[in-house]
């Protein structure tokens, strides 16, 4: 997988709470595509007119988003950097680096966990794997879909020429849902019964551009 902005959100609660009793503020989290050859990073970018000391709001955790590997190497990882701004918390910003702290703090999540923090991560196993990746898009392409519903109803109106009545079909309500193909089958089912008529998109997903495709 590619790293992303919405996965560091939840991994960074869970481990949150999973090893620092929930006690962490919330912090920056980003993914960016011109880190020229860091993975990961810790950072601290205080204002101008910044309090000295720690400021949660001037941490930030940036993974690189040109880099492909595994959600648990990815998650291996950014808990690393998580342990990285603990231990600038601690120090009231002064420490961060791989010092005592940092060790002490590692063993103690390698101990009662199945995660291997290090003080050092080899940036080429990182290297993108084009197998790899191409595996990743063609699941996605083939598992994402987009459905889109319309729902009518029919409504009488009097034609003034004829002063007859006539039956319009007339737009009710509609909704744009995310499914799989998988569920398409079962989807149709459920709306055969509702008058209105359902589209579908494949969506080709790549990093963050999508496109969409009428079937």
């Amino acid at each position: 997988m590619f790293p992303d902005e919405e996965n560091m959100g939840k991994w960074y609660d869970e481990f949150n709470h999973r090893f620092f009793e929930g006690k962490l503020e919330p912090i920056g989290l980003s993914v960016e595509h011109r880190l020229p050859k860091r993975i990961h990073g810790f950072f601290h970018s205080p204002s101008q007119n910044s309090s000295p000391g720690f400021q949660p709001e001037e941490c930030s955790i940036c993974l690189n988003g040109r880099y492909f590997d595994s959600e648990d190497r990815w998650r291996t990882v950014f808990l690393h950097e998580m342990v990285h701004y603990v231990v600038y918390k601690q120090s009231d910003g002064k420490v961060s680096g791989h010092g005592k702290e940092f060790k002490r703090i590692a063993a103690r999540i390698n101990k009662n966990s199945e995660f291997r923090i290090e003080t050092h991560i080899d940036g080429r196993s990182f290297q993108p794997k084009w197998k790899e990746i191409e595996n990743w898009e063609q699941q996605r392409q083939r598992d994402f879909i987009i459905g889109h519903f319309v729902q009518t109803r029919v409504e009488d109106y009097i034609d003034e020429d004829t002063n007859e009545m006539i039956k319009i079909d007339c737009l009710s309500s509609s909704a744009t849902f995310k499914t799989t193909k998988a569920y398409m089958p079962e989807i149709t089912d459920n709306l055969s019964s509702v008058r209105g008529s359902v589209t579908w998109f494949e969506v080709t997903a790549c990093c963050q551009k999508l496109a969409l495709i009428r079937r």
